[in-house]
């Protein structure tokens, strides 16, 4: 993958975060891909920890 592919895949994160693509969350975030937030009080490992993470910050931003 060239620097260009990475950094498209990369900033494609931020759109579908917002939108809320778990279909692009299933393709592009690795099962065992584990963020490291210290100010989180709950893991977020894979696509599933990607789906929690969304509810509880979408949650507290009206206009994420």
């Amino acid at each position: 993958m060239s620097v260009e592919s990475n950094r498209a895949l990369a900033l494609a994160y931020f759109p579908a975060f917002r939108d809320r693509d778990e279909e692009w969350w299933e393709v592009h975030i690795a099962p065992e891909f584990v963020r490291h937030d210290a100010g989180l009080d709950f893991p977020v490992v894979g696509p599933a920890g990607t789906r929690k993470l969304a509810s509880v910050l979408h949650g507290g931003f009206s206009n994420i």
